[in-house]
């Protein structure tokens, strides 16, 4: 078995609520319309922050933020690959396009993990999870630690 650790950052006020999915069925994303529960995950502590820094309105409450990681097996994951997306997947604010991607794997229920390009640094990864799959349990969600934070990023 080949596993992969992802980091969800989050407000540590949504800690126990964390890997519900409850926040993007309120609000969207950028590949779940509202309605549909997605947790929003990145494969390292670094891309997390900086998926969050371009979000966020107030820097300096990021002092009040947590990064969870998660573990799984590799087997999984349905990959979207960079050049399988359509020409406007990354559009700001978010397309309909990527919201059709996110919201079909989500009812074909064909993996409790999706892969897919990061709209700030297309190399690397984003992973969504669905916690209504079945495998979801599958999911090894570890403990909270503070977001390491350096206060320059956001002078």
């Amino acid at each position: 078995m080949s596993h992969i650790t992802i980091w969800r950052i989050t407000p540590r006020t949504y800690l126990d609520t964390a890997f519900s999915g409850i926040g993007a069925k309120e609000y969207g994303g950028r590949f779940n319309s509202r309605g549909h529960r997605v947790v929003y995950t990145a494969e390292s502590i670094a891309l997390a922050l900086l998926e969050l820094l371009v979000r966020i309105h107030d820097p300096e409450s990021i002092v009040d933020y947590i990064c969870i990681p998660a573990t799984f097996d590799t087997k999984l994951i349905k990959t979207i690959s960079l050049e399988s997306l359509p020409k406007d997947w990354n559009r700001h604010p978010s397309s309909l396009v990527s919201k059709q991607i996110g919201n079909a794997w989500l009812q074909e229920k064909s993996s409790p993990v999706l892969r897919v390009p990061s709209v700030f640094v297309p190399l690397e990864h984003n992973y969504l999870l669905n916690p209504l799959h079945k495998d979801f349990k599958k999911i090894s969600i570890g403990k909270a630690i503070s977001v390491p934070f350096d206060k320059r990023l956001v002078k």
